[in-house]
């Protein structure tokens, strides 16, 4: 590779130097134009995936798919399968315009992507840990909202376990606590025929 610019990947706890040797005015080979389109298409699926389920789930809602009850709190909760509702029961030519606008302003852009979960078995069972926290006492406090974005409830959480007071403390000691209890419970697979 001729290209100096190096990026360190980590693999399996390894971190390695690989080759960067795309850049800005790069001429694209045909093989090099086709993953670029399979990823922006990939993309974009990934992106509108959530549009495409509220769409069903209203759908099916519509038409009769849902049932309500009650949980063993007393709640109503909607019960059904919002794959099971045809789709001629959805507006297939709406959705569509919100994809096709969505991907009309949709362009691939460096470093967009949200924090990334910890690496750290501790900090990421504490980031969790806090993340059910801060739901439970959203769900408490406003029982007949819906639960904020993920990606807020993850920045939240982010922001409660450094801000280092007592509840952060509390939540790290129990993330240190179930680690090393999954730890000492691992099955040693040396011991193991297999």
């Amino acid at each position: 590779m001729t290209d100096t610019q190096t990026k360190d990947i980590t693999i399996q706890g390894i971190t390695i130097a690989v080759g960067q040797p795309f850049h800005e005015g790069y001429q694209l080979t045909v093989a090099d134009a086709h993953v670029l389109n399979q990823t922006y298409a990939e993309n974009i699926r990934n992106n509108v995936a959530g549009m495409v389920r509220h769409a069903k789930i209203a759908a099916a809602a519509e038409a009769g798919f849902f049932i309500t009850t009650k949980d063993k709190d007393g709640n109503d909760v909607q019960v059904g399968d919002p794959e099971q509702a045809p789709l001629d029961s959805m507006d297939l030519d709406d959705l569509r315009a919100k994809i096709a606008a969505y991907e009309e302003d949709y362009e691939f852009a460096v470093g967009n992507r949200g924090p990334r979960a910890p690496v750290d078995p501790i900090a990421r069972e504490a980031l969790n840990i806090a993340k059910d926290r801060i739901k439970a006492a959203y769900k408490a406090k406003y029982p007949d909202k819906k639960l904020p974005a993920a990606a807020d409830i993850t920045a939240t959480a982010t922001r409660l376990l450094e801000s280092g007071n007592a509840t952060a403390i509390d939540i790290k000691a129990e993330a240190t606590r179930r680690v090393e209890s999954a730890r000492a419970s691992a099955v040693d697979l040396g011991d193991i025929d297999l």
